[in-house]
């Protein structure tokens, strides 16, 4: 049963006095007074005690807001088309996004072992049936769409495989390597490699070299799309991949298996093509890497083999400075964290999140950093609460934002520096490294999202563009005082790539995410403006698994020496055309 102080509130009418509900009105009172007072005045922030008591009591001020929630839940808003989530159908899997709206006639499946997923791609072929398969459905782009047959894999394809050693090279150390069905989560791998309930030990458990920030990817869409974790010395995750095994189809639309590997793979070609006559063997770098970041339209990649890492904690240090500071900052932490891990002053990671508006006074824009350094193998304080919210509170925050944001605009900048604070710690925090790389909760949270790579090789090309950014948001905010950013955004930096779509191909990155709760006047609008500023400015690469704009030219564009060789390689695994879908036609030629 939900105890939380939100469910609480949710009948608060039922239980409470005429006394406590006036307590109630007479909070939000004071703090939309508050801030309204501040407006246009240089006060120091400490000295806003209804602000401070608000941030360091972040569930107490939910209960301020309640009856602003309330207003919100019966008003009349306002509403634009794009930002109506009702008018897109409910689709008969997981998680799939409420941006694009499913083609209809498609075809569902759920294989149930690799036989079985061969049968469900030759049948389809034998019909002339597009083919996509899915992993947990958390794109925002149509990358997950076709009109023929949709493939589910994490179901039942979610399984954690035994690696053959008789077929891999003398020299190849299995203890490095972890294989997985395409459908396996990301904390399944991770419970696999470090059980949560021996997370307080480190010797003898293994983790992934990197994690996306949220554990609930499937290992095939998180490759397939490019995803990326946080570190400039550690390379995004398709760059992890040592071996697939892909299932295509040939110009006569039957079945073909390939186990795919760089040019000095794992495996021994002898010893495998004895085993497996059915499997072809490639090591190529090129079609290795134009097949590591996929973006589903090569065939459908039943099984990985990543390399692994010893497992280890991390202390997280999580501080909020004004933006200002946070761009001094920034250059420097970047060094840090090229240092060899040896040496003291090296940092794991770090990651910085954005509230592009003033709270108080001036043009003080706040951000939070948050540091990553190895630790010794011991827990030490905790995370704040915003980390282990609920679905329900989550869900209570979203509608209060979204709302204020239609119709107490006034507000919304102080609800948005409240929501960075309330990730601050007093001290910092050391935990395992699974759960120190992911979000927590607040993965929970219904957002629309874009996310831009930005050449990093010159950590002062990433800040400009997001001064431009800030500067963006800020001019559309004063062209229609609607159009508002309701999260704030954030940035993280990883090494180059070796994958050709990777949004890190060849060059270091700042991967800048640009987040908006969903039901937000003008969603879309306001996320097309950042992201065309990057793009056409800072020659960014989009996220293929978030909402984009990509069209084949601008493919082109953004990778001249690279689109030619994913194409090739696209064109010899996808002969049967049965694999393009509303993504691929963008760039097919």
């Amino acid at each position: 049963m939900e105890t939380s102080v939100l469910s609480t509130l949710e009948n608060i009418e039922e239980f409470a006095s005429e006394d406590t509900l006036k307590q109630v009105d007479d909070a939000v009172k004071r703090v939309i007074e508050n801030y309204r007072n501040y407006q246009g005045q240089e006060k120091n922030l400490q000295d806003d005690k209804d602000v401070l008591y608000l941030a360091s009591h972040p569930r107490e001020s939910l209960m301020s807001f309640y009856k602003i929630l309330k207003i919100a839940e019966k008003a009349d808003s306002e509403h634009d088309d794009e930002s109506q989530p009702d008018l897109v159908p409910k689709q008969p899997f997981n998680n799939v996004n409420l941006f694009h709206r499913m083609p209809a006639g498609f075809v569902r499946k759920t294989p149930k072992n690799k036989d079985d997923l061969i049968n469900i791609i030759q049948e389809a072929a034998d019909q002339k049936k597009n083919i996509k398969a899915v992993g947990s459905c958390y794109a925002f782009s149509n990358i997950s769409f076709t009109d023929g047959v949709i493939i589910e894999m994490n179901k039942y394809l979610h399984n954690i495989l035994e690696i053959d050693q008789t077929v891999l090279r003398k020299s190849t150390n299995v203890d490095e390597l972890c294989q997985m069905e395409a459908g396996t989560l990301i904390e399944s791998i991770l419970e696999h490699l470090w059980p949560e309930k021996e997370r307080d030990k480190v010797q003898g458990y293994r983790t992934m070299m990197n994690q996306t920030g949220y554990n609930g990817l499937s290992i095939a869409g998180t490759t397939g799309t490019g995803a990326h974790g946080s570190g400039i010395d550690k390379p995004p995750i398709p760059d992890c991949i040592e071996s697939m095994h892909l299932i295509t189809l040939d110009e006569n639309f039957k079945v073909k298996q390939y186990r795919i590997e760089p040019s000095n793979g794992i495996t021994s070609p002898k010893k495998f093509k004895a085993k497996y006559p059915d499997v072809k063997l490639i090591q190529d770098d090129i079609q290795f890497y134009a097949t590591t970041v996929h973006v589903g339209a090569l065939g459908v990649v039943y099984s990985y083999i990543i390399k692994v890492q010893p497992a280890f904690y991390l202390e997280e240090d999580r501080k909020i400075f004004n933006w200002d500071n946070v761009k001094a900052m920034i250059p420097d932490l970047v060094k840090r964290n090229l240092k060899k891990p040896t040496d003291p002053d090296y940092i794991h990671s770090f990651e910085v999140w954005i509230s592009p508006y003033p709270p108080l006074y001036g043009n003080m824009i706040w951000a939070v950093i948050s540091t990553y350094k190895l630790a010794p193998p011991k827990r030490k304080n905790k995370r704040p609460f915003s980390f282990s919210t609920s679905n329900i509170e989550n869900e209570l925050i979203r509608k209060l934002t979204v709302w204020c944001s239609r119709n107490l605009q006034e507000l919304l900048p102080l609800v948005m520096f409240i929501a960075l604070w309330t990730t601050v710690e007093r001290e910092p925090v050391t935990m395992p490294s699974t759960e120190a790389l992911s979000f927590g909760s607040p993965n929970g949270v219904k957002v629309l999202t874009s996310e831009n790579g930005i050449d990093a090789s010159n950590p002062e090309t990433p800040i400009k563009a997001v001064d431009a950014m800030i500067a963006e948001y800020q001019n559309s905010l004063q062209e229609d005082n609607r159009f508002f950013t309701t999260a704030p955004f954030s940035m993280r930096f990883t090494a180059p790539s070796k994958s050709f779509l990777a949004m890190q191909y060849k060059r270091p990155s700042c991967m800048v995410e640009t987040p908006i709760l969903l039901g937000t006047f003008g969603q879309h609008s306001t996320l097309s403006r950042t992201r065309n500023l990057v793009q056409s400015d800072y020659k960014s690469r989009p996220h293929w698994g978030q909402i984009n704009n990509m069209t084949g030219k601008k493919l082109k564009e953004l990778y001249p020496d690279s689109y030619k060789k994913f194409l090739t390689v696209y064109k010899k695994f996808n002969v049967s055309q049965l694999f393009s879908n509303y993504f691929t036609k963008d760039f097919d030629e």
